[in-house]
């Protein structure tokens, strides 16, 4: 609250009877701010001047209820991981890790629902991998996925699957069978190992990467959304790029089809 008061700067030292609707949006419209910063300043002042209207009556209408702020138009750059750059944090990366950054790799799997995974939800006939619970960010309380789409079986490449049979032979068997036992310290070992390639990678890059490597092969919206978990309209929205590219070629091929 104290932090978002002062973000109005000289409109915060005014009475609060003397504050006008336009004090409030010239001094919104001069934040320079993250957008999701600004929308907790937002509500946090939102609270305060109503609570100026009642309990206290120093005023008899919210000017902050109308108030707008800038709408966040930036595109976020979708960071890909290379095969070249994969194959580098892998080959310098301890087993655990390693292995982590490759599910995430070759399946899309978020964060959570790597750390949620055990044995039995590796399927070594089928070669696939269900997803139908995860790990919570805070804390060490597995959940189900937070919507229907969660639940779904990936297949599993061959990479992958050898990287697993391999781990799955050397590695001591956790007693409640997680195929990472201690997910604070993986996850550590594969952000630095995403680091050393790249400043801004992330694990989540690994899903992008994903995503836009199925798409970039000619599979369809639907199925990726379902092998990531989404729905087609996330997915359409986050890689729209990717679509307009396969729209593109779409048209090319029906000018050959109807000559």
């Amino acid at each position: 609250y104290t932090a978002a008061v002062r973000s109005l700067k000289d409109v915060a030292q005014k009475p609060v009877h003397t504050i006008t609707y336009l004090d409030l949006q010239k001094a919104v419209s001069a934040w320079t701010i993250k957008p999701q910063t600004q929308k907790q300043y937002k509500t946090k002042l939102d609270v305060l001047f109503r609570a100026a209207v009642k309990p206290y009556g120093l005023i008899t209408v919210n000017p902050m209820q109308d108030i707008e702020i800038k709408k966040d138009r930036q595109k976020k750059e979708r960071l890909t991981v290379s095969a070249d750059q994969f194959r580098r944090m892998i080959a310098g990366t301890r087993t655990d890790a390693a292995v982590a950054l490759a599910i995430c790799y070759y399946t899309g799997l978020r964060r959570g629902e790597l750390f949620g995974l055990t044995w039995e939800d590796i399927s070594w006939a089928g070669q696939t991998v269900r997803v139908n619970k995860q790990l919570q960010v805070h804390g060490k309380k597995l959940s189900e996925p937070k919507s229907r789409n969660g639940f779904r079986t990936v297949p599993i490449p061959q990479p992958l699957l050898r990287m697993l049979r391999e781990y799955h032979r050397t590695v001591p068997l956790d007693y409640k069978r997680r195929l990472f036992p201690h997910p604070q310290g993986t996850l550590e070992k594969m952000q630095a190992a995403l680091r050393a390639e790249d400043p801004a990678f992330t694990p989540h890059c690994l899903r992008h990467t994903y995503a836009t490597t199925l798409l970039a092969k000619g599979i369809d919206i639907r199925t990726v959304a379902a092998l990531m978990g989404d729905d087609t309209k996330t997915v359409i929205n986050t890689y729209v790029h990717y679509t307009d590219e396969m729209r593109a070629a779409a048209a090319a091929e029906i000018k050959k089809i109807f000559l």
